[in-house]
């Protein structure tokens, strides 16, 4: 479990990095959310490889966050919100936390 909450929180940085680098030039505010979203999931995935069970603070944060910028980015700079995404994004974001907790315990 610690090893797909680990990469899931790579991917997700990896997803939060590049809304960042597309957001820059449009909203720079934002752009920022999605880098310090990106930051935290980094952290939490260093925390994650070496099992500490602190890592669920920067990895429930770096999520919530991932969720709120991509929110923002929807309704903010494309103008189109699809919930269905937002749904989606907000279960992947659910799983790999309880995956993360499972894994560290």
């Amino acid at each position: 479990m610690l090893a797909f909450a680990a990469t899931c929180a790579a991917v997700f940085a990896s997803i939060n990095a590049f809304g960042a680098w597309v957001t820059q030039n449009r909203r720079r505010w934002i752009a920022w959310l999605f880098l310090l979203a990106s930051w935290l999931l980094v952290i939490a995935f260093v925390m994650l490889v070496y099992g500490l069970p602190a890592a669920l603070w920067p990895l429930g944060a770096g999520l919530l966050l991932t969720m709120l910028s991509s929110w923002l980015h929807a309704v903010l700079v494309a103008a189109h919100v699809v919930p269905r995404n937002h749904l989606l994004r907000a279960a992947a974001a659910v799983a790999v936390f309880l995956a993360g907790c499972a894994g560290l315990r």
